[in-house]
């Protein structure tokens, strides 16, 4: 059987012969087992996938076994999924996600992303290749800062959100330099190239899941800007 996280799994065996009273005995991944003769696991993750066995046994110990393989597949990742709001400017890409069999925005648009130029909610529904669906929401507003910066980030070579670095918006930016530190204040990451994030290594090995701290020293397009600051936190998510 194929099914999605966060589905119901139910194991319904159709029984016929044998002799006397039948008992049953269903063992599975995640050290699953159960006596009953119908089986029912909620909320499926990646561990409940596997090889299910229901052994069959009646009274003068005559035994059929039978396996089931149980496959559950991931729902897609909503690229901005955890931001309630993000502050923009009008022309701001909305992105969900690339890679996906399937978008529907409240816009009625179908690609991956959507150009906002109007303050308001969105929200869209992704849909796999398995038939697995997600959907998100976020609050749209118009911000005075010239980049967005989330606040967490996944940095486990998915494709989806595995660098720390800001919405870029380069009509606003003359120079800019990220730095990163650790809780203890030391500096693990820094770049000036707006393109180029931090991946959540240090010294070549994953940083330890947890939460970091960035600043980041621009200067804004307009003439004679002087240089401004901004500081955070952002959770390294593994």
């Amino acid at each position: 059987q194929e099914k999605c996280e966060g589905e119901t799994f139910t194991g319904f065996p159709f029984v016929t012969g044998g002799s006397g009273e039948i008992t049953y005995e269903w063992t599975g991944p995640d050290n699953f087992f159960s006596t009953k003769d119908i089986v029912t696991i909620d909320n499926l993750t990646q561990q409940n996938a596997g090889i299910y066995t229901l052994t069959v046994t009646d009274t003068i110990d005559c035994v059929t076994k039978q396996e089931l393989d149980l496959t559950v597949n991931e729902n897609p990742q909503v690229a901005f999924a955890g931001q309630d709001t993000i502050f923009a400017r009008p022309g701001f890409l909305l992105e969900a996600g690339s890679g996906y069999a399937g978008y529907l925005w409240n816009t009625g648009d179908t690609a991956d992303a959507i150009t906002v130029n109007d303050e308001g909610q969105y929200w869209v529904t992704v849909t796999s290749k398995e038939s697995c669906q997600s959907a998100d929401t976020v609050m749209v507003l118009w911000g005075g800062q010239p980049f967005y910066l989330p606040n967490a980030f996944t940095p486990n070579g998915d494709g989806l959100n595995d660098e720390f670095k800001p919405v870029q918006r380069y009509d606003l930016v003359r120079t800019y330099h990220l730095y990163i530190y650790n809780r203890w204040g030391q500096l693990i990451f820094e770049t000036s190239d707006i393109n180029t994030g931090w991946d959540g290594t240090y010294k070549g090995q994953p940083a330890e899941q947890g939460t970091y701290i960035y600043k980041i020293v621009y200067t804004a397009a307009s003439t004679g800007a002087a240089p401004q600051s901004v500081a955070g936190n952002v959770m390294v998510v593994r």
